[in-house]
């Protein structure tokens, strides 16, 4: 098992020589008739492995490291099932470990994912206690505020995360724009919604900011950053961007253009 645990951390000497059909990773060799354990943690090496880790549960249903791992594999797939196995998984795994920080942040993440931000909210919280500078339950519990438009808490969690300096300071800037702009907090919602664009101009940051625009009747901006957004792979199904650029091309007395 140590062997084993040494080798998955270094893509050492038991893996594949080569990536199997349909991998992202090169699988480690398991050998026939391996104990649970052994199981378990080749079916961890380098990303979980659902089949894998359905054996072990299957052979020792009490094996709670391996109910966590399926559940984070279920839960990429819980738009198809509405999260319920992740969610028995997760459980099953919490009674065990209740303060395991990644246990924690999955609950939220699966929570938001189908829908749930209330219940996700509370996760994320929970992972904070554990773990202050947790970029992204930082990043998720702005998101899921902003969504359930509690905007004043919403702007302190993304202004901690922008202290943080992460690799998620493009959109907490983009949520904290957010936030500002359903409070009328126009000028604000500027100056964040350029500095996500400084960091990159994607298309939600792009809408977002012609919005803002419009409510404050820079015009060309706004035009052009709405079909810079347009012109984005999907672009022609951004229904927001397509809408505020009718309304700015309006208001410049273009209505054939405004039309389109």
């Amino acid at each position: 098992y140590l062997a084993l645990a040494l080798d998955c951390s270094y893509d050492a000497r038991v893996l594949a020589p080569t990536k199997q059909p349909g991998a992202a990773h090169r699988r480690p060799v398991l050998v026939p008739d391996s104990p649970p354990a052994i199981i378990y943690r080749t079916g961890i090496c380098m990303s979980p492995d659902a089949n894998m880790l359905a054996a072990v549960l299957a052979l020792v249903p009490e094996f709670h490291e391996a109910a966590y791992f399926a559940g984070v594999v279920a839960a990429f797939a819980a738009e198809e099932d509405g999260g319920v196995e992740a969610s028995e998984l997760f459980a099953q795994a919490r009674r065990h470990f209740p303060r395991a920080i990644g246990l924690s942040f999955m609950s939220g993440w699966l929570a938001k994912t189908v829908g749930e931000c209330t219940d996700a909210v509370g996760h994320f919280v929970r992972t904070l206690e554990m773990d202050a500078v947790h970029g992204y339950a930082l990043l998720e519990r702005t998101i899921c505020l902003s969504r359930l438009q509690q905007d004043t808490a919403a702007i302190a969690s993304a202004t901690q995360l922008i202290v943080l300096a992460t690799a998620s300071t493009q959109p907490a800037y983009y949520w904290r724009a957010v936030s500002r702009l359903r409070l009328r907090e126009l000028a604000d919602a500027r100056s964040d919604i350029e500095a996500a664009k400084a960091i990159e101009r994607d298309a939600n940051v792009l809408t977002i900011a012609g919005v803002i625009e419009n409510e404050q009747n820079d015009l060309t901006i706004a035009e052009q950053d709405l079909r810079a957004a347009r012109a984005l792979p999907r672009g022609d199904e951004n229904c927001t961007a397509a809408w505020t650029l009718a309304l700015v091309i309006g208001k410049g007395n273009r209505p054939a253009d405004a039309a389109q």
